[in-house]
């Protein structure tokens, strides 16, 4: 009978590409850490916290939109994707943490958001212009259809991600625009070979400064990236646009937070795949309080849903006082605000994240529940992920669950 192996660590891949076995951590910059007191978090606040990160085992920071922006959906709408937006820092910040990063041995990859622009974008400008101007198909317009009365309605009963039509009327030009998300964010026409160059080009212009990945959320058209051989797995519990693992899977409470929190770390590291931590998920950080106002809600999402309920609650009860109660309570449990409050850094004020006024109100538990205590504390919730994530790297099995047959015996 043959001999077989027990040993995980004895178990390995040869030759596997960087992206599979590297730990992308994402950043979501605005809330991170803020170099200048402003309340803003910024490149340079990134640059800082460098060590600390690849203390923890990142090999890849990944960082949500930092480009031109009007920041009506959070930078998710660009208004020029070859310029830092100024509330981040410049071009020479940028440089200065891509140089960062390798000098310790890791990479950075940045959101590549080409399914729509900003309708303050250049490109958009000129499509809207005229209907005969050269980029008017750079986006997706289609002429009004009308009613049996003779009103004018939307070409179709397309929804828009978080609420209404997903046509907006041009009065202009007499036509209607598509977006998949907000009114400000107009979609892209990817049917025309025009934009797929454009597109080309604005990712060169970023490779060649050093770049060395790219995230691209596409809503339509997702046959353009698609691979019908293999696949390969994206292992996460949090990012951006979730509320915190820890509030909505686990139990948050401080007897069971810390366990909750370890436990949902196990069970994604040990999933085969690249794995992907989102900023403060390392340190167990939890949803704000349910005593918090609507007024906390930064998110657009959040703050969209809260007005529909409540018109169509008055429009249905008029001269009653409207119990909101239940959408707050949902909102807790929720909400993508949660997962974008400020870093919380130490016990400082504002959680050691601004000098000034944070732009977004800092979690009440910050003064117990923090990075400064968990990196002195052997049994904390960073501990534990950074234990965690250097035992995946040294067996090969938890990186990737396929490995052939020969490996196994």
């Amino acid at each position: 009978m043959p001999h077989t192996t027990s040993t995980a660590t004895s178990l390995s891949e040869p030759d596997l590409p960087w992206w599979k076995t590297a730990v992308i951590y994402q950043i979501y910059p605005i809330s991170f850490f803020d170099s200048n007191g402003d309340g803003i978090g910024d490149l340079n606040g990134i640059t800082s916290k460098l060590d600390y990160l690849k203390d923890l085992g990142v090999d890849v920071l990944w960082l949500s939109p930092i480009y031109r922006s009007p920041l009506a959906d959070m930078g998710y709408d660009i208004s020029d994707y070859q310029d830092i937006d100024p509330r981040y820092g410049t071009l020479a910040d940028w440089d200065a943490l891509l140089a960062g990063a390798h000098e310790r041995g890791m990479k950075l990859m940045m959101d590549l958001v080409v399914n729509h622009s900003s309708d303050e974008h250049d490109w958009f400008v000129q499509s809207r212009s005229d209907k005969s101007h050269p980029k008017r198909d750079w986006y997706i317009w289609r002429p009004p259809k009308y009613d049996a009365a003779g009103s004018r309605q939307p070409p179709n009963n397309w929804k828009a991600v978080f609420q209404g039509s997903a046509w907006e009327y041009d009065a202009h030009t007499n036509e209607y625009y598509l977006h998949l998300y907000l009114p400000k964010q107009p979609d892209l026409n990817w049917d025309n070979p025009q934009v797929r160059d454009a597109v080309w080009k604005l990712m060169k212009f970023w490779l060649d400064r050093g770049r060395t990945a790219f995230r691209t959320p596409l809503s339509r058209y997702p046959e353009t990236f698609k691979r019908n051989e293999g696949f390969w797995n994206a292992n996460f519990t949090e990012n951006h646009d979730h509320s915190r693992s820890v509030s909505r899977f686990g139990n948050d409470s401080d007897k069971w937070r810390a366990l909750s929190a370890k436990m949902l770390a196990m069970m994604q590291v040990t999933q085969g795949g690249t794995q992907f931590v989102y900023q403060g998920q390392e340190l167990g950080l939890k949803n704000f309080p349910r005593t918090w106002g609507i007024e906390e809600y930064k998110d657009v999402a959040s703050q969209n849903y809260w007005h529909k309920i409540l018109a169509k609650r008055k429009e249905e009860s008029p001269g009653v006082e409207i119990d909101t109660s239940d959408i707050l309570d949902d909102f807790a449990k929720k909400a993508r605000d949660h997962a974008r409050v400020p870093m919380q850094w130490s016990a400082a004020p504002h959680a050691g994240f601004t000098t000034g006024t944070p732009w977004m109100r800092v979690n009440e538990d910050y003064e117990n529940w923090n990075a400064e205590s968990q990196g002195h504390d052997a049994d904390s919730v960073r501990t534990f992920w950074k234990d965690l994530l250097r035992i995946r790297k040294e067996n090969s099995l938890l990186v990737c669950r396929f490995l052939s047959r020969e490996y196994l015996i």
